[in-house]
């Protein structure tokens, strides 16, 4: 029996690992970004966030109101957020208030942060894209559910437990230019 608890939670680990690792933003478009399409002041429009769930862990995941709970963070994170981008620098902005900077680096629809903690919790890769005028910035499924996880509404055990039930998970950002 304790052979296949170790089994078992090996198993666990290795799922998590892997999921972690990965490095895709399913849908979005890899179009190339040009450095002077982001240079300037860059207001939230809106949000979106989600959540796909195993569907056989879905009712036993339910009470827990995931994509309910993540869009509530998001939005509470993003409510008067603004960046400025110059030159390798971006500054993040809440309610016209300076909060923190980065150095960044344009990699095609990629932006590496130096600084993972620009926006208030750990997201060192914004995947952009353009779409009618806006700018939007995606965050990866281990940042988004970072984000879920962050102020301890549901436990480091539970999370962990969460973290192997979730298919993927998303956190999407918009902005208009000032």
């Amino acid at each position: 029996m304790y052979v296949l608890k170790k089994i078992f939670i090996l198993c666990l680990s290795l799922t998590v690992l892997i999921a972690c690792k990965d490095d895709n933003v399913p849908g979005i478009d890899k179009t190339e970004v040009d450095q002077n399409q982001i240079l300037g002041k860059w207001n939230i429009h809106s949000t979106k966030a989600y959540v796909n769930v195993k569907a056989s862990l879905k009712p036993i995941l339910s009470p827990f109101n995931l994509d309910d709970k993540l869009q509530k963070k998001l939005d509470d994170k993003a409510s008067g957020a603004s960046f400025l981008f110059e030159d390798k620098m971006v500054y993040f902005f809440q309610d016209g208030i300076l909060q923190d900077s980065s150095l960044y680096e344009l990699d095609a629809y990629k932006i590496h942060l130096d600084n993972p903690e620009l926006i208030g919790f750990y997201a060192p890769v914004f995947y952009i894209r353009f779409s009618d005028g806006l700018f939007i910035t995606y965050l990866r499924r281990a940042e988004t559910l970072e984000l879920l996880e962050k102020d301890g509404s549901i436990s480091s055990s539970e999370m962990g437990w969460i973290r192997t039930a979730v298919e993927d998970a998303q956190c999407e950002l918009r902005f208009q230019q000032d």
